[in-house]
């Protein structure tokens, strides 16, 4: 009876196949759970722009705090550079963690 076994050859291309396939895994869950994070900042920048354009159409530049879903929005208006009908707001996104997500500034002439 005859044992037919591999060659070392034949074994190192096995290894060389298993190692290819599992690197494609690895690089397919980094971009998958990095995917996570941008569609998280996307969602962030949604929310901002849509609050930047209700504080300038409803004119209320005051500071505060606004909860939107699980994410907080700080708002901020400040007189820009000394000039008096020129604002500066800022809204900066946090995720219930308090990491911060995003933020975006905008000048507005207030006439």
């Amino acid at each position: 009876m005859k044992i037919k076994a591999g060659t070392l050859i034949e074994t190192l291309i096995a290894l060389v196949v298993v190692m290819v396939v599992f690197s494609i895994s690895i690089m397919i869950y980094q971009n998958v759970t990095g995917g996570c994070s941008s569609a998280r900042q996307l969602t962030a920048d949604l929310i901002l722009s849509d609050e930047m354009i209700n504080t300038i159409k409803g004119g209320s530049f005051i500071d505060e705090d606004i909860q939107v879903k699980d994410l907080t929005i700080v708002k901020s208006v400040e007189k820009y550079d000394r000039i008096e009908d020129l604002l500066m707001i800022t809204l900066k996104c946090i995720d219930k963690d308090g990491k911060e997500l995003l933020t975006k500034q905008q000048l507005f002439f207030n006439r």
